[in-house]
């Protein structure tokens, strides 16, 4: 009896799973995760932009109409971005100059203490040749722009100072600081859209003595101005010293883009081309057109990360949805096809190199690495986005088979498993605040791709695995479920 039912159980459970489209309140759980699992700046970015695919998809640059920012709109419209925007605004920096005065005054107040403690004990032209030699030291200690005391040196500033990193105008700089304190550079340039969309919606309200428009404007003029840049043009994705990572590609063109057609600055837009351009050129092997995850100085890698592949095509797609929105799409639409192209390169890369489970792995060609949840998600998402977009239907196939393999792995909290650690490139973690996210842009994007139409699918055969009979599947799965229950229950009474 025992063998009978124990052969019942064994047969019951490979199917548990076989539901691969996440219902409703399973996104739900998925989305309340993203928002409670979110802690650093670049996964506060890519969350904003997930709420607004997800929540309010009519201010998403893949709608249209989304740009410019309508009028009328008001906080009440857009609720969660503007606590993601006041989050980033609570700790946005000091402009540059504000830093150095205040560095100053810091410099002259350790020399004065200095002083007093060295005065005590001495007799009076010891205090006369201490104040003397105390004075010298507090002017040479005051911040310069070339040295400092070795007695009393002043505070690192918190930003390089102009003179010593390389920027486009090395005259008359603006001020420039991050929309959020951070030792990546370009890490806070996701929350830009946020900032912008946000400020539009309360009317450019103040935050930490900053507006929102002057949150965004110093974001750019910070990465514009004072972040180094690679020999080709490529600003760093950190901020001590060059290094530029595939990442970036997903913070900061689609930042510039979207800030430069808010605003009107076809500099700016042109820009965000300019830089995935440079970083294209930097990390893409020729031989496989897949890009290296990161390279220049004290920190690189040199794999082909899957996550670093699949943000800087959706990164690019993002720049070529901003574009579109613009007056500007017909004058760059050699641009917009070169941006086609470069994420036609990295999606037919990941196809190529898809798993027999229709996963990416964590190194997309190095066949003994884990299959990473992350990437796979995220490049399905793309593909769909692309279909969205009316630039190609290629994808659409290999992305809903991605998508259907990732589901499987959100269990039944709704954490996305099997996921690459987003601090520990090669090590597989458990869950992953990037991976609830990527799971809200894809499904985000699988809804568009149905209210079009479901394009590039056969729907006579619905040769799909996200297709409408997956409800069917998911009632199956649950009777399944409920005996393989039962079958463990009468296991432990026999």
């Amino acid at each position: 009896m025992r063998s009978t039912i124990a052969l019942a159980a064994a047969l019951a459970m490979p199917m548990m799973g076989s539901a691969v489209e996440l219902s409703d309140d399973m996104l739900n759980k998925v989305y309340d995760l993203m928002g409670s699992m979110t802690k650093h700046t670049w996964e506060n970015g890519s969350q904003s932009e997930a709420v607004v695919e997800w929540k309010h998809p009519q201010y998403s640059v893949y709608h249209q109409g989304a740009l410019p920012i309508p009028d009328g709109i008001t906080k009440d419209d857009v609720p969660e971005i503007v606590q993601i925007a006041n989050w980033a605004l609570a700790q946005t920096p000091k402009p540059y100059t504000q830093q150095k005065d205040a560095a100053a005054r810091a410099a002259q107040s350790q020399a004065a203490t200095s002083t007093q403690e060295n005065q005590e004990g001495d007799n009076q032209q010891q205090k006369r040749q201490a104040q003397t030699s105390s004075g010298s030291a507090a002017q040479t200690s005051a911040p310069s722009t070339t040295h400092s005391s070795a007695a009393h040196p002043s505070p690192t500033p918190k930003w390089p100072s102009y003179q010593t990193v390389p920027a486009k105008n090395n005259t008359q700089l603006p001020d420039g600081t991050p929309i959020v304190d951070d030792a990546a550079a370009g890490d806070p340039a996701a929350l830009g859209m946020s900032v912008v969309l946000a400020g539009k919606a309360t009317g450019d309200a103040t935050v930490n003595n900053t507006k929102y428009s002057d949150a965004a404007q110093r974001q750019v003029d910070y990465l514009l101005y004072h972040v180094p840049r690679a020999p080709n043009g490529a600003i760093s994705h950190r901020r001590d010293e060059v290094q530029l990572w595939a990442d970036n590609v997903y913070m900061v063109p689609p930042f510039f883009a979207y800030y430069g057609v808010q605003t009107g600055n076809k500099t700016l837009v042109e820009e965000s081309y300019n830089q995935i351009k440079a970083y294209r050129d930097a990390l893409r092997h020729p031989d496989n057109n897949l890009w290296q995850h990161i390279i220049y100085n004290e920190k690189i890698d040199e794999g082909l990360w899957g996550t670093g592949n699949a943000w800087a095509a959706a990164g690019i797609v993002r720049v070529i949805a901003t574009i579109q929105q613009s007056q500007l799409k017909d004058e760059m639409k050699d641009k917009i096809n070169d941006l086609k192209s470069w994420a036609d390169e990295i999606m037919k890369a990941t196809k190529d190199n898809m798993t027999g489970n229709h996963m990416i792995r964590n190194y997309v060609n190095n066949e003994s690495s884990f299959e990473d949840s992350c990437a796979t998600t995220l490049i399905a998402a793309t593909g769909l986005r692309m279909s969205t977009l009316n630039l190609t239907d290629d994808y659409v196939p290999t992305s809903l088979q991605m998508l259907a393999a990732a589901s499987k792995n959100v269990n039944e909290t709704g954490y996305l498993t099997h996921v690459t650690n987003p601090m520990l490139f090669k090590v597989e973690g458990s869950s992953s605040p990037e991976g609830q996210t990527f799971i809200i842009l894809a499904y985000s994007a699988y809804k568009d791709w149905i209210a079009q139409g479901k394009k590039g699918v056969d729907k006579k055969h619905k040769d799909h695995p996200l297709d409408d009979d997956s409800s069917a599947l998911a009632t199956k799965a649950g009777v399944v479920s409920t005996l393989a229950a039962v079958a463990l229950s009468l296991w432990a009474v026999l």
